[in-house]
């Protein structure tokens, strides 16, 4: 298998994050971990998203602990908004709050994918990224 990976899935509500993250987990299959900040902040912890919230140092643990063992324009993320089962949950209008355009890291290493790649090829480009990755079962 190689050494252990990290890759990091941002972007705001709607890009396509989990989808990416739950094709990629089920390609790699086991030994692939999810660590999803929405879920541990509204779920685990009851944690409104607020700067320095403890979510973020819960993840910084998980994800250590795991590999121990773009951005999309804000259109396109109302357009794939519009067809999950969130839909309800916030409008456009709220996701515009959250919104930010070109919210990079700065981090070595860092790859904005464009809007123009379909799940199949940035779940394609991740895996050619990662070739220790390449050709694993589910």
């Amino acid at each position: 298998m190689g050494s252990p990976r990290l890759v990091l899935l941002r972007g705001p509500s709607g890009a396509g994050k989990t989808t990416t993250a739950l094709t990629l987990r089920s390609r790699w299959g086991r030994g692939t971990a999810l660590i999803q900040q929405d879920v541990v902040r509204r779920h685990v912890l009851r944690e409104r998203d607020v700067p320095g919230g403890v979510n973020i140092g819960l993840i910084d643990v998980m994800c250590r602990h795991a590999l121990g063992a773009g951005y999309v324009p804000f259109p396109e993320t109302v357009r794939r908004h519009a067809t999950r089962p969130q839909v309800a949950e916030f409008t456009p209008e709220e996701m515009l709050e959250w919104y930010l355009p070109d919210d990079r890291l700065g981090v070595q290493g860092e790859i904005v994918l464009g809007e123009e790649m379909t799940l199949e090829d940035t779940v394609e480009w991740i895996t050619a990224a990662m070739p220790d990755r390449t050709g694993r079962s589910s």
